[in-house]
């Protein structure tokens, strides 16, 4: 229900989490991708490389920042 991310419903213990992603937090890009639906966000996701860092760019309290997430292989 959002233009130009997705909300961030629940975060469980794991890479989101530890590159402090948090719930409430919006994700506006992910691995400098845009995406314009959940779908397309799912897809980006499935795709992401593993022992790489990966900028998101995440909306918190209004204000932008990029995090680092890593996925483990």
């Amino acid at each position: 229900g959002l233009e130009g991310g997705v909300q961030v419903v629940k975060v469980q213990a794991g890479p989101a989490s530890n590159a402090g992603i948090r719930q409430g937090d919006i994700i506006a890009k992910i691995n400098n991708e845009s995406f314009e639906s959940l779908e397309d966000f799912e897809d980006i996701v499935d795709d992401l490389p593993e022992d790489k860092a990966i900028p998101v760019l995440v909306i918190r309290g209004g204000n932008p920042s990029f995090l680092v997430l890593k996925i483990e292989e």
